[in-house]
Parts: C-alpha cells; structure tokens; sequence
C-alpha cells in the first residue's frame, strides 16, 4: 500500500522538526571570569590603639570576579605587594583576601552594590603585637558589562 505525501503533511513535519531542534539545542547559559590588577597608589590616615599614622601605601588590588548573568557573581578580592612607610617610621604591609558570594537579579548589565572591604596594615620589623594591626577599610563599587565581564573597580579608601 502506498501513501501519498501532501504539501501539508511535508510542511507539517518540516515544522515539526525546526521546533524539536530548537528546543533540543537550548542556549546554555555563560559565565565571564574576569582577572584585574587595580594600582593603589595614595597615602592613607589610620588609627590604631597607638594612635594614628599616615602611610603612603603603594602596591595592587587583585581582584577575580566569575558572573553568571541573572544568576549568580563571585568576587575575589586580595591585596597584592601593598606595602608602606607611616609617618610614624614604620614600614607597613597591607595583607588580606576578600570573597563575595551575590545573587544577581535577571538586569542586565550585571550589578552588585557598592561594599567595604577590611584589610590589615601589619608593621614590619617591630616585636609581634597584634594592637599594632591597623584595619584599611576600602570600599568598592564594580562595573559589569552585559555579559558579566567586570569592566571598572572603583574604590576609596573609608576613614572613620
């Protein structure tokens, strides 16, 4: 028995087979993983239970950010080679790693509100005491492109 094929039944199962397909070959969702060293280069006013000190600090900011639009934002932030002499005459290094874990909403771009980060300027070359830890509180605000690639780091330095 043979069958004769319509322009309807063709048309029918061309169709068929463009939406099946277009189904099965959903967009996967992407991801942007960014990589930025920040210069730091300015002199800070902190204060410490010996009082305070200016340092003039100068190194990098280090900062990973992994985004996945409408989804989620990872960012890594640490201070790299920061280092400085107070006024005080004491050498300092700035030490300290950062993680934020954020959910994004479905905007496009990508946002995250603005949050302070606390470091630690550590004195070099003075017997052990943790009261000499000073705290560098820096704030920062990321921009993202639409796609999640984190395009500008601003920040400031907080002081109390």
């Amino acid at each position: 028995m043979r069958r004769r094929l319509t322009w309807t039944t063709l048309a029918a199962a061309i169709l068929g087979l463009a939406f099946s397909s277009a189904a099965a070959e959903a967009v996967p969702v992407k991801s942007a993983t960014t990589n930025l060293m920040v210069p730091f280069d300015q002199t800070v006013s902190v204060t410490g239970d010996a009082g305070s000190t200016d340092i003039a600090l100068a190194g990098d900011i280090h900062v990973v950010s992994h985004v996945v639009p409408g989804e989620q934002a990872n960012i890594y932030i640490n201070l790299a080679g920061m280092t400085g002499t107070g006024t005080d005459g004491v050498m300092y290094l700035g030490l300290g790693a950062f993680q934020l874990t954020d959910v994004l909403a479905a905007e496009q771009p990508p946002a995250i509100k603005p949050f302070t980060v606390p470091f630690s300027l550590v004195p070099v070359g003075v017997p052990a005491d943790p009261g000499a830890f000073l705290t560098l509180n820096i704030n920062f605000a990321l921009k993202f492109g639409p796609t999640g690639v984190l395009q500008s780091v601003g920040y400031f330095v907080v002081t109390e």
